[in-house]
């Protein structure tokens, strides 16, 4: 059986339909990824920032001149910031997914 010249025109253009196609959907996928990335990183940056102070406050805990309604103060403070931190773990994503839930997305 032998193709056409036109049978074999529209086979090639068929195969470079579904690679358009293919190409498409990847550049999709890639800017979705970007996306979730950079808000990642963000996050973790605001992660990085909250334990930085959480740990100031500790090291100032430690201070012998501080009364103790001061320390409950921090502490009060730090439970805040723990509050703070399980938000930011729990952030999602614009597809509204979990940003740090590995592959079951719509865990917190």
């Amino acid at each position: 059986m032998t193709l056409t010249w036109l049978q074999w025109i529209s086979s090639k253009a068929l195969v470079v339909s579904q690679a358009d196609a293919i190409n498409t959907q990847f550049t999709v996928n890639r800017n979705g990824v970007k996306n979730t990335l950079t808000q990642m990183d963000s996050t973790l940056q605001s992660v990085a920032s909250v334990v930085q102070d959480i740990r100031t406050s500790m090291v100032s805990a430690a201070s012998g001149s501080y009364t103790n309604t001061d320390r409950q103060n921090i502490a009060t403070n730090l439970s805040v910031r723990l509050n703070e931190l399980v938000s930011l773990a729990n952030g999602k994503d614009s597809a509204g997914t979990y940003l740090f839930s590995g592959f079951q997305s719509n865990t917190p």
